[in-house]
Order: C-alpha cells, then sequence, then structure tokens
C-alpha cells in the first residue's frame, strides 16, 4: 500500500515539473523550432532584409542636340512646335511629359536656336528596362483643330553587363540597335518634314554629384 502511494507521488511530482512554466516554455520553443512554420518565418524575415538592399542605379540623360526644318506644314505663319516623351519603365507606371511645357511652343522660324535641350533624365535600375516614344508635334488652335503628329522615335534604355545599352527604331519600321550615342532621324507627317538629333548618355553631373557625396560622408 505505501509502495503503491509512493509511485503515484512520484509520478505527480514528474507531471508537475514537466508541466512548470520553465520547462513547458522551453519544450514548446524546441518544438517550434523545427516546425516549418518557424522556419517560413525565418525564410521570410531574410527575404524581407534582402528587399531592403539598396539598388544599384545609372543617371542617364536625354537630350535634343538640334532640331532643323525641311518643310513646315503652314507656309505662311510658320509651325508651332513642341516635343512629347511618354515613359515605359518595367518595374514603375508609364509617365508623360511636354517640351517646353503647356501652353509654350517653339516657332519654326527660330527652331534653328533650338539645342541641347534636356529631354528625359533618370536613374535606371539595374534590372529596368525603359522605352520612350520621343513624337515632335505641331500645336494647332484648340477646340477646332487638334494638334497634329510629325512623327515619332522609340528609343529602349537599359543596363546590361554595367554598361549603357540603347536602341532606336521609328515605329512600325526596323530596329536600328546601338546607334552610337546619336541618333538622327527625318520625321515626315501633315504636311511637314523636320529632321531631329537625339542623344543619350550618362549624366555625368549626377555622377559627379553622387561621388562627391560619398567623398563627403567619408
Amino acid at each position: 500500500m505505501n509502495s503503491q502511494l509512493s509511485k503515484k507521488l512520484v509520478s505527480l511530482l514528474a507531471a508537475c515539473v514537466l508541466f512548470s512554466p520553465a520547462v513547458f516554455g522551453q519544450s514548446t520553443v524546441l518544438a517550434a523550432a523545427k516546425t516549418p512554420e518557424y522556419i517560413g518565418t525565418k525564410n521570410t524575415a531574410k527575404k524581407s532584409a534582402d528587399a531592403t538592399k539598396p539598388t544599384h542605379t545609372t543617371p542617364v540623360i536625354l537630350t535634343l542636340e538640334d532640331i532643323q526644318v525641311i518643310k513646315t506644314a503652314a507656309h505662311l505663319s510658320g509651325d508651332e512646335i513642341y516635343v512629347n516623351i511618354t515613359e515605359y519603365s518595367s518595374v514603375d507606371k508609364p509617365t508623360m511629359r511636354r517640351i517646353p511645357e503647356y501652353p509654350s511652343h517653339w516657332l519654326s522660324k527660330y527652331i534653328d536656336k533650338v539645342k541641347d535641350v534636356v529631354l528625359w533624365q533618370k536613374p535606371i535600375q539595374d534590372e529596368e528596362s525603359i522605352e520612350l516614344i520621343i513624337s515632335v508635334v505641331e500645336s494647332d488652335a484648340p477646340p477646332w483643330d487638334v494638334d497634329d503628329l510629325i512623327g515619332s522615335v522609340k528609343l529602349k534604355v537599359y543596363i546590361e553587363k554595367g554598361k549603357l545599352e540603347q536602341e532606336w527604331s521609328i515605329p512600325n519600321k526596323a530596329i536600328v540597335k546601338n546607334a552610337g550615342e546619336q541618333g538622327h532621324f527625318v520625321l515626315t507627317g501633315d504636311g511637314a518634314e523636320y529632321k531631329i538629333s537625339l542623344k543619350l548618355k550618362l549624366d555625368k553631373h549626377t555622377e559627379a554629384d553622387k561621388n562627391k557625396d560619398k567623398k563627403h560622408k567619408l
């Protein structure tokens, strides 16, 4: 009888020790560490840490080097010209801008003065690809006359193995890959004809500013 009572007391004591806060809590942590849920949480935390790593970017700039009149649509008063830039990025939403900004424009009889105009600039991510549609437009008087598209140029920009790559083309025509650093195109539409010279290059001023900031932080 005493022997049976002793066995029951020992069993009860062992159960109390097993379910005590210290021992039970430690057992729970060890069990959780072996479960897929715990492992998944660790992997998620690692992915979040990777997402916070800084992305390398390369600043580039597109300029209108020159624009020449071959033939105007309005023979007496001349044309009122502006450039429209539409950007399609693989990692960002589309954007559109007009140069010069509305309601300004360039008069065709003075357009030979238009040189080295910045049309677009952006720091491109290593995994990013961008398509630009550069359109030369002749402005008319709304709402009676809508603006007339003279012509467009398409430019694809991306970084490959640390090198700036560019592909020039006229929409619906063959692509001219890596056409140097400069693209020359004759655009014809709605009775007008213009020759434009575009240049895509690294934005050296931005790069110089970045290097200056790094040296200043050191």
